[in-house]
């Protein structure tokens, strides 16, 4: 017997045979699966119970595949999503990922692409979610610190992030030297002082918003603009044993590094359209005088036009083949 893997899948397709044959081959996988015909049961489903990946056919009987993915990033749903179709085209892709889709599967496809692909996405959930198991375990190792002694301390001034830790009092407890420059005082100067105060201006206001919100409101997360720099700001609350609050975390990382790279790459994906788009024109236009006999019947006149659109082509494998070399030195 086929011992099961820790993911539950479900398989968005209007296509009878194509929803039971996906289900055959990820349950001999080992995962378990589940089905949907229309958006609207997937949608039920997926109030039901939690999913680790959702496979969704573009092309719906009830809504298509773009605006079912809006209904599932509505529903702050923190699981991975592909999109398979026969009808991808470079609008459509640039949509969904907009949208938060994590990868296209374009039909038809092989039993080992669907399987790696499975396989590459849950792998992506699992680190996404440890990063995040370790990211608050950092935050609850905070709060230690800021109750030990002065050697302890100095661990937190060579963070490079800015850490403020406010009791439940609402006054500073422990402060960084980043968090210290930030605020444009000293170390000295803001222990014990109201948070409050402390955090005051318009840009921190989000900040002390969040620190008298209900507890039950967990981590607030945001972004923060300081000059030319760009900021994200993290609030934790943290509880005692007995689940009563103690105080905050408050950590700003300087994130203006992350986006100039993220912009970055938005040009140059947009640079990369615009390269495949426009051999692909030619080669439309090239095909719609053959298949058109704008020429006539005498099949060697089209045969430069025809080379033509094979050299268009070949540069086209040519360019995907060093994306693919680039990609591969980016993962080594």
């Amino acid at each position: 017997m086929t011992t099961m893997k820790k993911g539950r899948i479900l398989v968005v397709d209007d296509e009878y045979g194509i929803r039971t044959g996906v289900q055959q081959l990820l349950e001999l996988e080992g995962y378990r699966v589940e089905l949907a015909e229309t958006g609207r049961e997937a949608l039920t489903a997926m109030a039901e119970r939690p999913f680790d990946l959702i496979l969704i056919d573009y092309r719906l009987p009830d809504i298509d595949g773009l605006t079912l993915l809006r209904a599932i990033r509505s529903r702050a749903f923190d699981g991975m999503t592909c999109m398979i179709t026969a009808y991808a085209n470079i609008e459509t892709a640039i949509t969904a990922t907009r949208q938060g889709i994590d990868f296209f599967l374009p039909k038809p496809f092989s039993p080992e692409d669907l399987i790696g692909v499975v396989e590459t996405l849950l792998r992506h959930k699992a680190v996404r979610e440890e990063a995040e198991e370790l990211k608050l375990a950092h935050e609850a190792r905070l709060l230690e610190l800021a109750s030990e002694k002065s050697q302890t301390h100095s661990l937190v001034e060579s963070l490079r992030d800015a850490v403020l830790v406010v009791n439940r009092a609402g006054e500073v407890a422990l402060v960084n030297r980043a968090m210290a420059s930030l605020l444009e005082s000293e170390e000295s100067l803001l222990l014990r002082q109201p948070a409050e105060t402390v955090l005051a201006g318009e840009r921190f206001a989000p900040v002390r918003e969040a620190l008298t919100a209900p507890p039950s409101r967990g981590r607030s997360v945001f972004d923060m603009e300081v000059g030319e720099r760009q900021y994200m700001v993290s609030l934790c609350p943290f509880h005692s044993a007995k689940r009563d609050l103690l105080g905050h975390i408050l950590t700003i990382s300087d994130i203006s590094e992350v986006r100039r790279v993220a912009l970055e790459k938005s040009r140059f994906i947009r640079t990369m359209i615009h390269e495949f788009r426009s051999p692909l024109g030619a080669i439309k236009g090239i095909l719609e005088v053959a298949l058109d006999r704008s020429m006539g019947g005498n099949l060697e006149s089209y045969l430069p036009l025809l080379d033509r659109a094979g050299k268009r082509l070949d540069g086209m494998v040519e360019l995907i083949g060093n994306l693919l070399s680039i990609s591969r030195i980016e993962m080594e």
